[in-house]
Parts: C-alpha cells; sequence; structure tokens
C-alpha cells in the first residue's frame, strides 16, 4: 500500500509505503505520478518531457539521489510520469525496513523545481514487478478465478465471437475506419484495473463498398444480401490489434502489478 501526504504548500510531497514481505529483489520499482489540475494549455505543453526527480529517503542507510523521470505522458487533462527508485527499495529490504519512506522535488533540466507539477493536487502508485508480461488479456482473464466472478467480463467474452450483424450504412458515416471507443473500466466492473482508468481501445465503423469486398465469398454473399436480403453486406472490422500496458491489483498481496496485454486497442479495420 502507498500514501502519499503534503502538509502545506511548503511541503515537499511524502510518500510512505509497505513493502512486500517477500524474500526477494525487484528487478524494478518505480513510482508513477499523476497530476490534476493543469491548464490545457499547460498540460499540452509539457507531453513527452523528462524532469528530475529529486529523491530524500528517510529511515535508510540510501543517500538522497536524483533520477530522470520517464518522458510525461499526457491523458486528457492528467500529467503522468515515472521515475526508479529500485536500489532504494532494494536497500530497504537489505535492511529490513518495514516501511519505504521518502519526500520528492521535480526539478527541470536548469535545476529548478517545477511548481506547475509541485503545487498541484496528485496520485500516486508504486510500482513492483519482476517482468513486464505479455500474453492475451483473454487468457488472463479466464486463469484468473475471481475474474470469473464479474458478469461483465463474461459477457466481454461472449460478445468477442458475436459480430456477423448487418451493417446499415448511413449518410452520416465515412468510410470504413477506426473511430474513437473510450471505455472506463470502473463503469464496466472491472475496478481492479489501477491504471489507466479511462483508455481509448477504438471501434470500426463505416460504409464498405462493393469494391472493398476482397474474396469471392464476399462478393457473392454481398450480392446475395442485395437482392434477396439473405446473408450480410460486408462489415467494418477490426483488421489489426496493439497492445495495452494495464496496471493492477494482485489479489494475493494486493500490490500493483504491470502487465502488457495483446490485442487490445484496434489498430486498422478493414472489410470483411
Amino acid at each position: 500500500m502507498i500514501s502519499l501526504t503534503r502538509m502545506d504548500k511548503e511541503m515537499l510531497p511524502f510518500i510512505t509505503a509497505k513493502l512486500s514481505t517477500y524474500e526477494y529483489d525487484a528487478n524494478k520499482v518505480e513510482v508513477y505520478l499523476e497530476f490534476h489540475g493543469l491548464s490545457e494549455k499547460k498540460t499540452a505543453s509539457l507531453d513527452n518531457r523528462k524532469f528530475i526527480i529529486d529523491v530524500q529517503p528517510f529511515g535508510n542507510k540510501e543517500k538522497s539521489f536524483n533520477t530522470t523521470s520517464s518522458p510525461a505522458s499526457v491523458i486528457e487533462n492528467a500529467v503522468e510520469l515515472t521515475f526508479e527508485i529500485t536500489s532504494l527499495y532494494n536497500t530497504s529490504k537489505e535492511d529490513h525496513v518495514l516501511e519505504l519512506n521518502f519526500t520528492f522535488n521535480i526539478l527541470r533540466k536548469n535545476g529548478r523545481t517545477a511548481k506547475s507539477l509541485m503545487k498541484n493536487p496528485l496520485k500516486a502508485f508504486l510500482l513492483v514487478y519482476e517482468t513486464v508480461e505479455s500474453c492475451s488479456f483473454l487468457d488472463f482473464v479466464n486463469r484468473e478465478r475471481r475474474f470469473r466472478r464479474s458478469i461483465t467480463v463474461n459477457q466481454v467474452n461472449s460478445d468477442a465471437k458475436v459480430g456477423l450483424k448487418p451493417f446499415t450504412a448511413s449518410a452520416d458515416f465515412a468510410l470504413c475506419k477506426v473511430t474513437p471507443f473510450p471505455v472506463n473500466f470502473t463503469e464496466i466492473g472491472l475496478d481492479w484495473i489501477v491504471y489507466p482508468e479511462v483508455q481509448d481501445i477504438g471501434s470500426c465503423r463505416g460504409i464498405c463498398p462493393m469494391k472493398s469486398v476482397v474474396t469471392g465469398y464476399g462478393l457473392i454473399q454481398t450480392i446475395c444480401f442485395e437482392n434477396t436480403k439473405r446473408g450480410q453486406p460486408p462489415s467494418c472490422y477490426p483488421s489489426e490489434f496493439g497492445s495495452m500496458t494495464i496496471i493492477y491489483t494482485d489479489y494475493l498481496d494486493n500490490r500493483p502489478v504491470i502487465a502488457k496485454f495483446s490485442d487490445m486497442i484496434v489498430k486498422k479495420c478493414k472489410c470483411i
């Protein structure tokens, strides 16, 4: 578990986190920070910028140190960045310290405090993991017993096998392409996903003209549909998927786990 406190505007943010009881050194430990309350203009100006994090440990033989954050990522109106503290975490384990405690100050490359970030509300997560897993999200859900209880997840699994509904052309739609489809994981019952809260997974929508048919089977079925209303017209479907990095809570020890799941975001669409 991790908590973040700020006594007042003049104090640096203070992070305290309970260490894992497992007797092994973590391959990588990061602190994930999410900043809110910045203006739209300011948020956009911080996209992909790197910052220096000045870390001041407490109750640990590790001395204060600086480390460079990951490139800042802008998601809607929030700014996100992470910085690595693996050595601090492992040193605390070696010293049999039960909690990880430190303050931090975010600096620009010129050494000055990044006031636009430090004065705004923020959330923090401690990420402790050995490897970044790459696998099918459906395989992951199926092998995790606790997630089988979710009606929403079961519906997602069954609906994924469906998709042979005719697409009704409309003048409001353009040709078949990827369109936005943001999903709030908490709203659909997947509250065990810590990050991201909202993700645009994409959707395939649009008209599929006759010339888009690429197989003889598709051509015959399209002609059949137009003449007899049997079968279906060419429909807009995903043809290429991308991966998504998800942080979820491990149900055994309640630690955040970061994993990379394949086939989660629509990248390309085609008519079939």
